[in-house]
This record gives structure tokens, C-alpha cells and sequence, in this order.
């Protein structure tokens, strides 16, 4: 559940979101996938997960759309807070979209999504970013 480098968006299976309160959105040109996004809802809260865009596609505008699109969804769906989790080499890549929707680091996330750990953890106020 963080920024994905090298993630194969065809390996992930969209129902799993689904079943846990969120879902995956999957950008394509033509009929290649260039990305994805997805969360998992607990409550009023999300778990930003699998935000991937192709390397050759990054800096594209890709990845802003599908944060956009997936944010409506949150706040269509009663969600007010949302987490990221990343790790310090993914950091580079995830800059300019952490700056641009004013994610704001933490110490670690309060809610507890799944099993896995991230060096670094992020928060947005969906309120405020409204």
C-alpha cells in the first residue's frame, strides 16, 4: 500500500478493493494500462494504495487525474481523511504529487489497513482540500 514503482497494474485483482470499502480505477491509452489507483475505506477514512503510472507515461498529467477522480469518489463514499504510505526511494517520484495536493507527513497512520509497514506515512484532509 504505497506508491508503486515497478507494479503491474493487470496483476492486481479489482474486486479485493471492493470488498473492503474501496476501488481501483485503472488508466488507459488505448488499450495499454499506464496506471492505477486504489483505496480501502474504514469508516470516514482511506487507505491510498497501488498509485501507480508507467515511468515513460509520468509527467503527463496521468497520475493527477486519477488522484482527482479518485478523490471524488472518496468524498462521494463518506470519506474525509486519507493515508499514504511510501517508502524513502519512491519519495522522488511521489514529490510533485504529495506538493500539489498537500499531503502533510506523519509519524505513522493511526488506522490500521493492513499487514505491511512504510517508512513514510502522509496525510490529506479531504475537508480542507475540497
Amino acid at each position: 500500500w504505497r506508491f508503486e514503482r515497478d507494479f503491474s497494474p493487470a496483476a492486481s485483482d479489482p474486486d479485493s478493493y471492493v470488498a473492503r470499502g474501496g476501488e481501483m480505477l485503472v488508466a488507459k491509452m488505448g488499450e495499454e494500462v499506464v496506471g492505477c489507483i486504489a483505496f480501502i475505506r474504514k469508516r470516514n477514512t482511506a487507505l491510498l494504495c497501488r498509485f501507480y503510472v508507467r515511468r515513460e507515461d509520468r509527467h503527463a498529467g496521468i497520475g493527477g487525474r486519477l488522484i482527482r477522480r479518485i478523490f471524488a469518489d472518496m468524498r462521494s463514499s463518506g470519506v474525509s481523511v486519507v493515508f499514504l504510505g511510501t517508502e524513502t526511494d519512491n519519495l522522488h517520484d511521489l514529490a510533485s504529487i504529495l506538493s500539489r495536493f498537500k499531503f502533510r507527513r506523519i509519524q505513522r497512520a493511526p488506522v490500521h489497513f493492513c499487514g505491511e509497514e512504510c517508512s513514510l506515512y502522509f496525510l490529506l484532509s479531504l475537508v480542507e482540500h475540497a
